[in-house]
C-alpha cells in the first residue's frame, strides 16, 4: 500500500529524544498510513548502534545514515527516498501530540495543489518553568511556532523543520534544502 505521507526525522547523537519521538509516533493509529524515515547524521558509534536497535524494533520505521552532519542534508535524502507525495519533517526532539499524524493526514489530503509547505506549531517543552518574555529572534532559534491561525508565510518565510509537512512536488521544484543551512553538527 502506497503511504499517504512520509515523516522525515533527521537526528544527530540524540538518542534519547529520538526515542521519545518514535515512542509518541507509536502510539497514533493513523501512523499506520505513513512511512517513517529517520536519518541518522553521522551520528557516533554509540549513538548510532541503539539508534540502529531501535530502527530494528519499529516495524514501521526505516534507517538510512549520513557520513557527513546536517539537517538540511539529512532532510534531502529522506525527502528523496520518500514515496509519499507529501512528507513531513519532525526534529528528533518533538514529541508530536497524540492526534499529530491523523491531523497531518488530513491537511494533506485537503490541501490545494499550489500549496508548497504546511509550518505546524511547535511549543516548548521547559525543563522547569518557562523563562519570562523570549523574543522574536530568539523564538526562531528555539524553532518556537504558536500561531494558530491560518496565514500566508510568503513574503515573511521563515518556517520551524521541527513540525512541517511540505509537499514533495515543492521540494522538487526548489531542487531541496540548501545544505549549506540549518543545523550542522552540534
Amino acid at each position: 500500500m502506497q503511504p499517504r505521507l512520509s515523516i522525515i526525522i533527521a537526528t544527530h547523537n540524540r538518542y534519547d529524544d529520538l526515542h521519545a519521538c518514535i515512542n509518541a509516533l507509536v502510539e497514533q493509529p493513523a501512523v499506520q498510513e505513513c512511512e517513517v524515515i529517520v536519518v541518522d547524521s553521522a551520528s557516533n558509534y554509540e549513538c548510532k548502534e541503539k539508534i540502529e536497535k531501535l530502527i530494528e524494533k519499529t516495524e514501521f520505521a526505516t534507517l538510512h545514515r549520513l557520513d557527513e552532519p546536517g539537517v538540511a542534508r539529512a532532510r534531502n535524502l529522506g525527502a528523496k527516498v520518500s514515496t509519499a507525495s507529501w512528507f513531513a519533517t519532525l526534529d528528533d526532539d518533538a514529541i508530536p501530540r497524540s492526534d499529530w499524524a491523523q491531523n497531518a493526514l488530513d491537511i494533506c489530503s485537503s490541501a490545494s495543489p499550489d500549496i508548497g509547505i504546511v509550518q505546524g506549531r511547535v511549543d516548548p517543552l521547559w525543563p522547569v518553568t518557562p523563562p519570562p518574555q523570549i523574543g522574536e529572534l530568539w523564538r526562531r532559534y528555539l524553532s518556537i511556532v504558536q500561531r494558530n491561525e491560518d496565514c500566508d508565510m510568503t513574503a515573511n518565510h521563515s518556517c520551524a523543520g521541527a513540525n512541517m509537512l511540505v509537499n514533495k512536488r515543492a521540494w522538487a521544484t526548489i531542487r531541496g534544502y540548501n545544505s549549506a543551512t540549518g543545523r550542522v553538527g552540534q
